[in-house]
Order: structure tokens, then C-alpha cells, then sequence
């Protein structure tokens, strides 16, 4: 019997780095240390320039480091890179959000949606912006949205801050209540 060998290129080796360090940059935002995984994101960026994933979540990272102009310049980039991707119109949004930008928030959400109506975290965020914006019926109706395409939203949803003002709201009850 001949031994199987499988071959490791050096492109497959890096694929394997820029993954790695995807990962480990995700796990870091997860736990809240955005310099860390900021660290991970670059990493993964030297080695795959192109890496949408790294992308993202450096724009992501720097947003929640209140290092806004690096963030939209990473988001910038995404978009420009993938003009058809509602996720990076998504995260500009959240972005300018948390600038306080309100009117480039929403046309970013907006565009999000637009270019990926499917997608139930676009909706989500878009009830979030509005939640924050004080407008529950159109938090409502987002929110609604949001559910309808991921029900499983819901235990998000019922916890997010976001939505605290309307927690005792019925609609919000009804709507994220656990069926």
C-alpha cells in the first residue's frame, strides 16, 4: 500500500495564517479587548490584503476604539472593494452611528437593505439605530423585519440595550416573545 501525501503550499499555509488570525481577531472583539483583536485584523491583512473578513472587523474595531476616521477609511475601503456588499454599507452605518452621524447612518442602513433585503442583521441594526433615534414605530417595524427573517433574533432582541426604552412596551413583548 502507497502512502497518501498531501502537499502544503506555501499559498495554502498562508490561508491557513490569515484564517487563524481572522479567528483570533473575533475572539478578541468578543471579549471586549479591541486593541487585541485590532492587532489580529492587521495581522491577518499583512499576510491577504483582500481579506474582506480582516477587512470588516478592523473597521469594526477601530469604530468601538472611538478611532472613527481609520474606521471609515477601512469601511471606505471594503466598499470600494465590493461595492455590492450590503455588510460593509452595514457597518458604515453603525459607524457613523456611533459618531452620532444620524442622517449618513441612515443612508448607509438604507443602502445595506437595498442591496441585501434577505439579510436579517441589516434590519436589526437598522431597529437599533432607530431605537437610539427614539422612533419606535419605525424601530417596530425594523425590529419586525428583523424577527420575520430570523426569528432567533429574538433572544438578542430581548436583551439588547438598544431596545431597554421599549422592553415594557407591548409590541416589543409581542414581538419577541419566545413562540
Amino acid at each position: 500500500m502507497g502512502e497518501t501525501k498531501t502537499q502544503i503550499t506555501d499559498e495554502k499555509l498562508a490561508q491557513v495564517r490569515v484564517n487563524a488570525q481572522v479567528t483570533i481577531g473575533l475572539n478578541f472583539m468578543g471579549a471586549g479587548r479591541f486593541e487585541d483583536a485590532l492587532k489580529g485584523f492587521d495581522r491577518a491583512l499583512a499576510d491577504d490584503p483582500d481579506e474582506p473578513r480582516a477587512l470588516m472587523g478592523r473597521a469594526i474595531a477601530l469604530a468601538r476604539l472611538a478611532r472613527f476616521d481609520a474606521a471609515l477609511e477601512a469601511a471606505t475601503e471594503l466598499i470600494s472593494r465590493d461595492p455590492e456588499s450590503g455588510r460593509a454599507y452595514d457597518t458604515r452605518g453603525a459607524i457613523y452611528q456611533m459618531m452620532g452621524k444620524w442622517r449618513e447612518a441612515e443612508i448607509a442602513f438604507e443602502k445595506a437593505i437595498a442591496l441585501e433585503p434577505h439579510n436579517a442583521a441589516h434590519y436589526y441594526n437598522y431597529a437599533c439605530y432607530w431605537a437610539r433615534r427614539l422612533d419606535a414605530e419605525r424601530c417596530r417595524h425594523h425590529l419586525a423585519e428583523a424577527l420575520r427573517l430570523n426569528p432567533g433574533s429574538n433572544i438578542f432582541a430581548a436583551t439588547d440595550i438598544d431596545f431597554a426604552l421599549y422592553r415594557d412596551d407591548p409590541w416589543f413583548q409581542d414581538l419577541v416573545a419566545f413562540k
